[in-house]
């Protein structure tokens, strides 16, 4: 009657990250203090096994003892609260199986200065704006934005990978200041944001040509 060993597993990981980062998992396998080696190790998240770029589940081979994962985040994993699944399998040990919760935070976008925008009557306005998250990278996927002119909505729109270019209809305000605040969405990876953009519309210059006739 030949049984399975029993392997102890620690894990040793972030509490937390904020979405799209790496999040670093040290594995230690050992049996009664001594090292424990061959075999593999596989990762879940929510259940969900953690796989490469080729969609192959992640195997990890511990090696004096040791497995080591850096895992990027991808989009789909937003801010929450998750568990980490740590499973190793080896033909001379019985399955274990260690648990680990986490929190994932979402990005804040980052404070951005917009150029105060002047128009003559009868013009309307173009917004090209590029937002970036906290750590200056771009943002990625869609975020609805919602554009006010003093507080009145003109138009709601989408913000493609931190993309938002847009028309607004002012081509019928009178000369003045203006403010456009545009709102931008939070979804699972990113904060909501709010930006204020001053606008001036002038009048028009008006030639007038006098001809006379004798």
């Amino acid at each position: 009657n030949i049984q399975l060993r029993n392997a102890t597993i620690t894990i040793n990981t972030q509490t937390s990250v904020y979405s799209k980062q790496p999040l670093d998992v040290n594995i230690t396998i050992v049996e009664d203090m001594k090292p424990v080696n061959g075999g593999y190790v596989i990762f879940k998240i929510n259940g969900c096994t953690l796989k490469d770029d080729t969609n192959k589940t992640i195997k990890v081979i511990p090696t004096d003892s040791m497995a080591q994962l850096n895992y990027i985040l991808p989009s789909h994993i937003g801010g929450g609260k998750y568990v980490l699944t740590v499973i190793y399998t080896n033909k001379y040990y019985n399955q274990m199986r260690v648990n680990s919760s986490f929190n994932i935070y979402k990005r804040s976008i980052a404070d951005i200065n917009i150029d105060t925008i002047e128009i003559k009557t009868k013009e309307n306005t173009t917004l090209n704006i590029q937002l970036n998250d906290m750590m200056g990278k771009k943002l990625v996927g869609n975020m609805k934005v919602a554009i006010k002119l003093n507080s009145k909505t003109l138009i709601h729109t989408t913000a493609v990978d931190g993309i938002i270019n847009t028309t607004l209809n002012t081509d019928t305000l009178k000369s003045g200041n203006y403010t456009i605040t545009v709102k931008v969405g939070e979804n699972s990876l990113y904060n909501m944001g709010s930006y204020d953009v001053n606008l001036i519309v002038k009048d028009r210059d008006v030639n007038i040509k006098i001809s006379t006739t004798n």
